[in-house]
């Protein structure tokens, strides 16, 4: 495969007149940015004032959250609770996945936005961060997590083998390996 010729006339132009980013410029023309420095100082190009200095700063988000000063032990959080706890973690995570959906267009606008000038493969991963397929595997999680958590509240704190070992010894009266009684002896009077 033959490699394309660079247009440094065109690149140069840009460089000169346009309010683009070097990084920006280099993006658009697949060169790097060390390269059109270079040619820019071997050829004297200048920069115009409303040019960027550096490359923009990206936004950053931050998260905040509490965590409670004493720890959560398994003994101070009875299985009724902690099932409730879990429950409403999990539907909170759903409103969160329909946030999301409902507003997927924005956040790919800000995955651009904030990817502008950077590797294609990063905006790819980010983008697949909220593909549909991706919310579609969460929904299914979440769905799934839900249906275990209701199965439980249901089974109480016991869980399922214990209520299968309390039905099996209300049909087998007691055990179900339990030895059948002997044989009776029967006096029969003729």
């Amino acid at each position: 495969m033959k490699k394309q010729a660079i247009n440094w006339s065109k690149i140069g132009r840009e460089y000169r007149t346009s309010s683009a980013s070097v990084r920006t410029i280099a993006h658009r023309h697949s060169i790097s940015e060390s390269a059109i420095r270079k040619r820019a100082k071997a050829a004297g190009w200048t920069r115009p004032e409303r040019a960027p200095k550096a490359p923009a700063k990206r936004r950053r988000l931050s998260v905040t959250y509490e965590v409670s000063e004493t720890p959560v032990t398994p003994e101070a959080v009875s299985p009724e609770a902690l099932i409730g706890r879990s429950h409403d973690l999990a539907l909170r995570m759903l409103d969160e996945l329909n946030a999301a959906t409902s507003h997927v267009g924005a956040l790919e606008g800000f995955i651009i936005e904030a990817t502008e000038g950077e590797s294609q493969r990063r905006v790819e991963a980010m983008m697949k961060s909220i593909s549909l397929p991706e919310r579609a595997n969460t929904l299914r999680t979440l769905a799934v997590a839900l249906k275990t958590l209701a199965e439980t509240k249901d089974t109480g704190a016991g869980g399922k083998k214990e209520q299968r070992k309390a039905a099996a010894e209300k049909v087998g009266g007691g055990s179900r390996f339990a030895p059948r009684p002997g044989p009776r002896l029967a006096v029969i009077n003729s």
